[in-house]
């Protein structure tokens, strides 16, 4: 079994491959397509940027950081029907929590109406239990906010490259 290149996620069947890496889907791709067009820069420049973010305001509050990046997990299901899904969620640490404990509740209520639900449902739960209890460090800006700062910087190089 081969790791996504961008998210890390285990991948079991199907993905999509971009030369030697395989990605979980075609959005994983672009993601990890845009963190290679961001080693172009100069390290200073993302770790300014990455800085500039962690201590800057929550997006979703406008209250004072560090901000981060923190993930929930969430399910749904109804008979034949079953979803499931990990959320970045980029805020304080107050907006975090909020944001993974209305997905454990969510998941909670929405998660058991299939026989997949039966099965998700206490795993997506455990999952945010323990993302609840591991916050990420409030002095250093975490490797997941680096990446999506990648993303962002690699985007907007490729964008004057698309309207060439």
């Amino acid at each position: 079994m081969q790791s996504c290149g961008y998210c890390g996620t285990t991948i079991v069947l199907g993905g999509k491959r971009d030369g030697d890496q395989r990605f979980c889907d075609e959005s994983c791709r672009t993601r990890g397509q845009a963190v290679a067009r961001s080693r172009q820069l100069a390290d200073g420049v993302v770790e300014q940027q990455v800085m500039e973010m962690h201590s800057g305001r929550c997006p979703r509050c406008e209250g004072p950081g560090p901000v981060d990046v923190g993930k929930s997990f969430k399910v749904w299901s109804a008979v034949y029907v079953c979803s499931w899904r990990t959320v970045q969620v980029i805020a304080c640490p107050r907006c975090r929590r909020n944001a993974q404990l209305g997905a454990l509740a969510s998941s909670l209520i929405l998660g058991w109406w299939s026989v997949h639900g039966l099965i998700l449902t206490p795993v997506q739960t455990v999952r945010n239990l323990v993302a609840l209890s591991r916050a990420p460090d409030p002095l250093r800006p975490s490797a997941d906010l680096d990446r999506l700062v990648r993303v962002q910087l690699g985007s907007q190089l490729a964008a004057p490259a698309a309207s060439a």
